[in-house]
């Protein structure tokens, strides 16, 4: 092997496994911005944040135990504007990076809901 390809190559590994992991990162945000539009299409229809965290982690299986969810308001009427937050602290090397993803829909009113509170309970 010459001089140049021994400085050279080091370079060139180094600059590919940036290329690599920068394109991790990118898919990773995808997924998360996929996770949010899940979790919001559930969080419109239901009351119950549980199940928007459980639709969310169905859609990010390799990193469930890791992702927070925030569903914002958390008591919904038909009409309120729904936000799902959902965040990722992704690590590459010694760097750090907080991926966050935030979907907004409209409350649906919710079948069974409206009975119950035309009867006051």
């Amino acid at each position: 092997m010459s001089l140049e390809a021994a400085l050279v190559l080091p370079v060139v590994a180094l600059v590919a496994w940036t290329l690599l992991q920068a394109a991790g990162v990118f898919v990773d945000a995808l997924r998360l911005h996929d996770a949010a539009r899940a979790g919001v299409r559930v969080a419109v229809t239901s009351h119950d944040d549980r199940d928007v965290s459980r639709i969310v982690a169905a859609v990010l299986p390799a990193v469930a135990r890791d992702l927070d969810v925030s569903v914002d308001p958390a008591l919904r009427r038909p009409g309120d504007l729904v936000i799902v937050e959902v965040r990722l602290l992704r690590t590459v090397g010694p760097l750090q990076h907080d991926l966050v993803a935030r979907s907004a829909g409209v409350a649906e009113p919710i079948l069974g809901m409206n009975q119950v509170a035309a009867r006051g309970g």
